[in-house]
């Protein structure tokens, strides 16, 4: 018998190391090498990313709702375009991400209010001033510069606290 259980002991050995063998091989796998990233691309692909975030935040403002907290979909709209187009998400990619969605966070504001004017005044204002006239006079109008810097504070302060951690992670290079 002592000869059956040494024998079946060293088998139980055998099977461990085989086992233990197998799953170093399969978890200290090589990493992938870094694909290169194609910056203009990239670029585009963020803009036509962050500008899907702009059309939330436009949908969102028209039924009623803070529109601000839609600024982080911007930046994870930007994020998303710039690792489609450009292959992969880089510590440029990222800043230039955070930058896009300040940038257009603003667009954002702008672009409700001139879908406010269209909405209660009609296509026929827009199309006798222009929009760019229109915004000149928002920016002239004290009640409409504070509903306009209101919704920018807003829209900010969520951006930045609703987004904090995910921009923290990005500038500090653990972008994937």
């Amino acid at each position: 018998m002592d000869g059956n259980f040494n024998n079946n002991e060293e088998q139980d050995v055998s099977n461990y190391e085989q086992q233990e063998q197998f799953e170093y091989s399969t978890t200290t796998a090589e990493p992938e090498p870094l694909v290169k990233v194609n910056y203009l691309l990239g670029m585009i692909g963020a803009v036509i990313g962050s500008l899907v975030g702009v059309a939330l935040w436009l949908a969102v403002d028209r039924i009623g709702f803070i529109a601000g907290i839609c600024g982080v979909a911007i930046l994870g709209a930007a994020m998303q375009g710039y690792k489609m187009l450009g292959r992969r998400l880089d510590r440029f990619g990222a800043i230039f991400c955070v930058i896009l969605s300040f940038v257009m966070i603003f667009v954002s504001v702008n672009l409700s209010l001139i879908v406010a004017y269209i909405v209660e005044v009609g296509m026929d204002i827009v199309n006798e001033v222009g929009y760019i006239e229109l915004l000149k006079f928002s920016w002239t109008d004290k009640e409409i510069v504070r509903y306009i810097v209101r919704d920018l504070g807003v829209g900010y302060a969520l951006y930045v606290w609703s987004g904090f951690t995910m921009i923290k992670k990005l500038l500090k290079g653990e972008a994937s």
